[in-house]
């Protein structure tokens, strides 16, 4: 199915699943993707996108401005790096010794081997981990004080950088553990995974019991949890 939408045409993707409810979302390539129940009429399904084509409008919109980082990293000049969800553009300087600092809109890379991609991968990976543990852990705690209703003691906070999951949450020793790599999205993006795990504290799965406690504290995690997504290749 598409639709049009000014000069773009879009495709609809459509899931038919066990489910009472129809669910709307855009893709990161900017199609529209619809879970329905099990034979929902594809007449009904056009007329829910047409009623929400202000909606999906809006969203593509907000999306346009995706996230667009290479898979493979040279870390030269002009590359960009993120810090808290802001754009950096990596400038390297070769030097006696090795540091990085971030000035307006650079981040500066000073490096004993400046041809050497996995040296100044290393060089990079090891100053994110720095930042990391200080910013997150600043943000978990502000996070756990207002949220601190959800537990009855406050999870252990660790750190790791983790290639497929933003976090997660041990109940055998009441542990949450955060993607090092969370330093670079935005901080309502971070506010979600802490408390999504923080969450997991009173229901363990991911049922609906779980979405609708999430909602209570967050109203927005799905707008949320969809911006965090544009992050993957961070």
């Amino acid at each position: 199915m598409f639709i049009q939408f000014e000069n773009d045409l879009v495709e609809v993707f459509i899931q038919y699943r066990k489910r009472k409810t129809i669910k709307l979302s855009i893709k990161n390539d900017l199609n529209v993707e619809v879970v329905a129940p099990l034979r929902t009429p594809k007449k009904y399904i056009r007329l829910l996108i047409e009623n929400k084509k202000q909606w999906i409008r809006l969203h593509r919109e907000k999306m346009k401005k995706n996230i667009s980082i290479p898979i493979l990293r040279e870390y030269e000049d002009g590359e960009k790096f993120y810090i808290m969800g802001s754009p950096y553009n990596l400038r390297v300087v070769q030097s006696d010794h090795d540091r990085i600092m971030v000035f307006q809109g650079d981040i500066f890379m000073y490096t004993k081997k400046k041809e050497d991609i996995n040296y100044k991968k290393r060089h990079m990976e090891k100053w994110y981990k720095d930042i990391a543990c200080e910013r997150l852990e600043n943000i978990y705690d502000r996070v756990c004080s207002r949220f601190n209703v959800i537990y009855s003691e406050k999870p252990e906070l660790h750190f790791r950088k983790m290639k497929a999951r933003w976090g997660s949450y041990s109940p055998r020793d009441n542990k949450i553990l955060l993607n090092s790599q969370l330093v670079k999205v935005p901080e309502h993006c971070i506010e979600y995974v802490i408390v999504h795990e923080l969450c997991h504290v009173k229901h363990r799965n991911h049922k609906k019991e779980f979405y609708d406690f999430l909602e209570g504290f967050l109203p927005d995690w799905k707008l949320r949890r969809q911006e965090l997504n544009r992050y993957t290749n961070v």
